[in-house]
């Protein structure tokens, strides 16, 4: 069996392995000499049952993580990463504070806080894997998220209640108080089985089932954007059918997802877990919102090329700016270069557009996305304009930078057509407030083209507020 569990941990995930690792490196010290061998002998067979598996480890590790420098969206871990973890490791709002409050009564009855060889292992397990984590998020790439630490964290939490004795009796009164509240704020008050639950990838393959039969296969499209091909093909089999389906890896660059919804046949699309960005180019093709469902795990929308939209009910901006009317935003433009509703750009404009704002006033939580939009008329592909932002902080040293080609956005209409650029808020909030910084959109004409803007908008959107409300 232990050969069976420490195999499966490290299939599970890298990070699982890593735990699978230090929990074998561990059990050696409990061996004696009748028990070493026959222990051994168990964790070489999970090593070479484990060995199919390494060249799939080895393609993970030469990507190094999934910060902002792989392409990813984790940024490096702040210091104080260690105790929000624990918090929320706890439940969800101050339930850690009830913690605290029981260790501070047991120690007043008891006069002592009881820690034995056990409860030195199981902190030594759960910092050990966090040393590890966190010191190669911080020099070598970012990995560290709560789920992985979750591998570990039962340590902590055997640990930690270890410590905590009381008479039979009040145990008992505690432990069933205690697990009471746990229950009623996880359980019921957060709707668990309906909220948390539900995956992505099997409600709306349900819900592509459901629209087939319904409309017709010709009709009915599911777009799975953060998913991978085996879950889809395992819903497949579940259902018997083929599904009419595409991933986001399908698409590698904008312009090829434009040229699906455009070339699309279907009149009802399946859409899940789209960016922001991703969301507002469906729109163009298929501006109907029949359907949202939003929970921890699900983020899907029923959108239709025809038909009564409810976006006005579900879609939430805490902050708006235009041109005409910029809010908390400074636009910079030269005006003398305004024909109409156009600003016109020409090969000395290098810089020919921005809008700036202080991030501590503009209300911003974790969670939140800024989404910029602009109207370009071209009579090219833009490939070397940028419509891109910066954070910087109050020095203006630069702490974040993106953005995206215009030229991706591209379609040969004379009326023109949208481009985008979005900024996900996400750990560094903290951090950016704490310098005073501000954010700037921009537009960098690094090729000299000619072309003409308009229709700015800016707006901070609440874009999967179920999901990072969660733990509040």
């Amino acid at each position: 069996l232990f050969v069976l569990f420490i195999l499966l941990c490290a299939l599970n995930n890298h990070l699982s392995c890593l735990y699978a690792f230090t929990c074998a490196f561990t059990g050696v010290f409990f061996q004696n000499k009748n028990t070493i061998l026959k222990y051994l002998l168990v964790c070489v067979c999970a090593v070479i049952l484990y060995l199919p598996h390494w060249s799939i480890t080895m393609a993970q590790f030469s990507q190094g993580g999934i910060g902002h420098a792989q392409d990813g969206w984790l940024p490096v871990p702040h210091k104080w990463v260690l105790f929000s973890f624990l918090k929320t490791l706890f439940g969800t709002g101050q339930v850690w504070m009830v913690f605290l409050l029981l260790l501070m009564v047991a120690f007043a009855i008891t006069k002592e806080i009881l820690v034995n060889k056990r409860t030195v292992i199981l902190l030594i397990l759960f910092f050990a894997n966090y040393a590890i984590i966190y010191l190669y998020s911080v020099y070598k790439a970012p990995v560290f998220q709560y789920s992985v630490m979750l591998f570990s964290a039962p340590c902590f939490i055997w640990a930690a209640t270890s410590i905590i004795k009381f008479k039979n009796k009040i145990a008992l009164l505690i432990v069933s108080i205690c697990s009471g509240i746990l229950i009623y704020q996880s359980i019921i008050q957060k709707h668990f089985f309906t909220n948390a639950v539900l995956n992505q990838n099997g409600f709306q393959s349900k819900e592509y089932c459901r629209m087939e039969d319904k409309y017709g296969k010709e009709k009915v499209e599911a777009l799975y954007m953060a998913s991978q091909r085996y879950f889809v093909i395992a819903y497949e089999l579940k259902y018997k059918r083929r599904f009419n389906y595409s991933i986001g890896e399908d698409f590698k660059t904008i312009s090829a997802f434009k040229n699906h919804l455009e070339n699309s046949k279907a009149e009802y699309l399946l859409l899940g877990e789209p960016t922001c960005l991703q969301l507002e180019i469906v729109k163009e093709y298929f501006p109907a919102l029949l359907e949202r469902w939003q929970t921890l795990n699900v983020n899907y929308y029923l959108l239709a090329r025809s038909g009564t939209s409810t976006w006005a009910k579900f879609e939430k901006s805490t902050d708006s700016s235009f041109y005409l009317s910029p809010g908390k935003y400074n636009y910079v433009l030269n005006k003398e270069k305004l024909e109409g509703e156009n600003f016109n750009v020409d090969s000395t404009d290098e810089f020919c557009y921005s809008a700036k704002a202080e991030l501590n006033k503009l209300n911003l939580k974790e969670g939140n996305v800024i989404l910029a939009k602009v109207k370009v008329q071209s009579l090219e592909q833009l490939n070397d304009v940028g419509f891109n932002f910066s954070v910087a902080n109050a020095k203006d040293s630069t702490l974040f930078f993106g953005g995206t080609d215009i030229g991706q956005f591209y379609i040969a209409d004379s009326a023109g057509y949208n481009a985008y650029a979005e900024i996900f808020i996400g750990s560094e909030l903290k951090n950016w407030l704490r310098q005073d910084a501000n954010i700037t959109f921009f537009i960098w004409n690094r090729s000299k083209k000619k072309f003409k803007f308009s229709d700015f908008q800016i707006r901070t959107i609440n874009c999967w507020s179920a999901r990072w409300s969660w733990w509040e």
